[in-house]
């Protein structure tokens, strides 16, 4: 593949594909402002289910499986078609111009986006145990283990209509590689398969021996000047999607022998963000230095939401440090950030000062901080769960309402993160409140009834399960039909420290 050809295509299309997204609201204000006595706005567990069946609901469409079934598509229009040269202009868009052709881009399928969707596949099976779900996040590991990989083993960019990889490996940035690992690191979450563990470490240490400067602190976004991006951009989700996308998710399964080193990376990145992107006062990140998009009201990746992913990834890597300062400073920031981006009547989030609604993915790393705050008793829910979950869902086609649902950086990521996270939390939250309240069933023994019921792959250990980024204590597991573990959890809660 010509890599310089596909820079161009990226930069003139890439954003001209990414439509604008309508408005939309979600809810959360500080504790002072609490809902009326008695007044729960966590959903219960049948309410999550009914709404990963609903994302589920676009997901199932076969023409998101892809050929070979794995090879998942960029682009699906908003009712499950796909998008081809007769069919690039979906049903709910203009009709084309004149003789208008398909751009070249939709012919590009990224890797980032099939790891992506891989993802999204076992995170709802993790909620749901859907044997589907585990089929097809299965064959998305296997198509980027045997097809989306260089001779050498590093993962490409896109994958062009012929099969062929691209571009040049010097010009693949490292957000993009950390995004190439997130379904495999699902996987590993799921099944403890060693091959994809031992893939991830050995891709891990690939991305910090060639793009981590251990003298600067500093991740490089790309090794070789492209049309594109440029070997001195300094890009926060670098650095910060290294630990979003697979380390904190991982850290508990690598080997004995790499924690060390692992856990060293993992520093090396905390201290990387807070040396160069933190604010001055501590309380937000700034997305790039050094050019003039990183700058002023709307500065690239500036916003709310690579905001509070920081402080929450920040908050889940020093619970397991046992760093204080970091996870007091991680709190501050994330109570601030909800707080900043809630709207005067405390029912919506917005995204900026200048934007009266928050884009998808925003929306749902705020709800995901607002409802760790809300297991620590820093913030309390109001109704923006119930808005995200009956409001703005599309129960026709499935996932959510707003903009394309499947494009070169959207597809089921952050929705199914935002079930699985969203269902933990509320459980978590309710045991507390129950066993505050001594309202709690209790079995024989006088123990609290309250599991969180997660489905696993049978090839997982049972005594190295955990509740996706959290902790919990193993109440029961049950084996079940198809190669499926059933493990109950109780006590979730933030992630424990590191035994020494």
């Amino acid at each position: 593949m010509n890599s310089m050809k596909f820079s161009d295509k990226l930069t003139a299309l890439a954003f001209a594909m990414l439509l604008a997204v309508p408005g939309f609201s979600a809810a959360g204000t500080p504790a002072e402002k609490s809902p009326a006595a008695g007044k729960s706005y966590i959903p219960a567990y049948e309410e999550w289910l009914d709404h990963a069946g609903i994302l589920e609901k676009y997901w199932l469409n076969p023409t998101a499986f892809g050929t070979p079934a794995g090879k998942f598509p960029t682009w699906r229009c908003n009712d499950g078609s796909l998008i081809t040269p007769e069919h690039f202009v979906c049903p709910d868009e203009a009709p084309p111009k004149g003789d208008a052709k398909m751009p070249e881009i939709f012919r590009l399928d990224f890797v980032r986006m099939m790891s992506r969707q891989t993802f999204a596949y076992g995170a709802l099976f993790n909620l749901t145990g859907n044997p589907e779900c585990l089929r097809l996040h299965q064959a998305g590991v296997r198509y980027l283990l045997e097809y989306a990989r260089d001779p050498d083993g590093v993962f490409y960019t896109v994958i062009d209509s012929s099969g062929h990889g691209g571009p040049a490996r010097k010009q693949r940035n490292a957000q993009d590689l950390s995004y190439a690992l997130v379904g495999l690191a699902m996987n590993a979450y799921l099944t403890h398969d060693p091959r994809v563990i031992d893939t991830i470490v050995r891709t891990e240490r690939y991305i910090f021996d060639n793009y981590y400067d251990r003298e600067t602190q500093l991740m490089k976004w790309v090794l070789e000047n492209s049309a594109s991006d440029k070997a001195d951009q300094k890009e926060l989700v670098a650095v910060l999607d290294q630990l979003n996308a697979y380390m904190l998710l991982v850290w508990r399964l690598v080997p004995e022998s790499e924690i060390p080193a692992f856990s060293d990376d993992i520093t090396a990145a905390l201290k990387s963000m807070n040396r160069h992107y933190l604010s001055e006062d501590g309380l937000c990140f700034r997305g790039c230095l050094e050019r003039p998009e990183c700058s002023g009201d709307n500065a690239r990746h500036s916003d709310y939401g690579h905001t509070v992913k920081g402080f929450t990834m920040e908050l889940l890597a020093a619970s397991r440090l046992g760093d204080r300062d970091i996870r007091e400073q991680a709190l501050r920031g994330m109570l601030a950030t909800v707080n900043r981006a809630a709207t005067p009547d405390g029912r919506e989030w917005y995204e900026n000062s200048r934007n009266s609604g928050a884009s998808w993915w925003v929306y749902a790393e705020l709800d995901q901080a607002a409802l760790t705050l809300n297991l620590e008793g820093e913030y309390e829910i109001q109704e923006q769960l119930r808005l995200w979950l009956n409001k703005y869902t599309d129960r026709k086609y499935g996932e959510l309402r707003f903009g394309r649902k499947q494009h070169l950086w959207r597809n089921g990521m952050h929705s199914s993160e935002h079930a699985l996270w969203g269902y933990l939390m509320s459980q978590g939250i309710r045991e507390r409140k129950c066993l505050r309240d001594r309202k709690c069933s209790r079995t024989e023994a006088g123990t609290p009834v309250m599991n969180t019921v997660l489905y696993f792959s049978e090839t997982a250990n049972p005594a190295k399960v955990f509740p996706y980024q959290f902790s919990g204590d193993v109440a029961d597991t049950k084996k079940l039909p198809g190669g499926i573990t059933r493990v109950s959890f109780r006590n979730i809660r933030l992630p424990d420290p590191m035994t020494k």
